[in-house]
């Protein structure tokens, strides 16, 4: 790739686009079908009259919208090679994911994310006391995937800088890069989050969601086979290696 004292950075993050588009074609797909998916199940929503029997449902729609937003943003961001600030608007997406499934079961969550009592992040409405109540096996799964999006997304730690030297030339990496290995872990990510993005629109969309959901399963199935995928390589010894497309 030219150096960054010869292009501009528009040139920079038009390249890495195509290099991303020519090396990851088939997991961009996932992340477009999927995307696509839930924004045509929030525009199925229409009309929304918020009333007083309907707290629960008008906080879903926000939080999956908020979520949403957040995802489509991550997912340009991926294409142009800035993984870490592609994974911060990711980790955004996944504490909406779970201030929806704790808003469901524990009114104080709604309560207080509707600004009526109480606040978010004090006391039993931090993320980690919304984690313990979806019950073991979710909070050990959040405690470490979210820790991980921590790590490298929200905070200055060891591997969130260590991504801004290039490991080949050993300079800053000043504007976006195309690497493979955080281009899969951020979609990793990214995809784990816009599943839990659909869970909360199919139940917004309520009776109406049969629909939604048969076109939309397919696509989180995909979703779910390919981040297995990528779970077995890992877990061997063979790394990230293997053709490109769909790893």
């Amino acid at each position: 790739m030219t150096s960054i004292r010869d292009s501009s950075l528009e040139e920079i993050v038009a390249e890495v686009i195509n290099e991303t588009a020519n090396r990851q074609p088939g997991e961009l797909g996932l992340v477009e079908n999927l995307l696509t998916c839930c924004l045509r199940g929030l525009s199925q929503v229409g009309t929304f009259t918020r009333t007083t029997e309907n707290h629960l449902q008008f906080a879903l729609l926000l939080l999956a919208t908020r979520s949403f937003n957040s995802l489509r943003c991550a997912s340009e961001l991926l294409k142009q090679g800035y993984y870490i600030q592609s994974l911060t608007l990711v980790r955004s997406a996944s504490e909406d994911n779970l201030v929806a499934l704790d808003c469901e079961n524990n009114p104080a969550t709604l309560e207080a994310l509707l600004g009526n009592v109480g606040r978010l992040g004090k006391g039993k409405l931090t993320y980690t006391e919304m984690a313990k109540r979806q019950g073991d096996d979710f909070y050990n799964a959040w405690k470490y995937n979210y820790g991980v999006l921590s790590e490298y997304a929200a905070h200055s730690r060891e591997n969130s800088l260590k991504v801004l030297i290039d490991p080949e030339t050993h300079n800053l990496v000043l504007a976006s890069r195309y690497d493979r290995e955080l281009f899969v872990g951020v979609c990793d990510a990214l995809l784990a989050a816009a599943i839990g993005t659909s869970d909360i629109i199919a139940k917004v969309l309520g009776h109406e969601a049969q629909r939604w959901q048969s076109e939309t399963l397919p696509k989180i199935k995909a979703a779910h086979d390919w981040r297995k995928k990528i779970k077995d390589i890992a877990d061997s010894d063979d790394g990230l290696l293997g053709p490109t497309g769909v790893i």
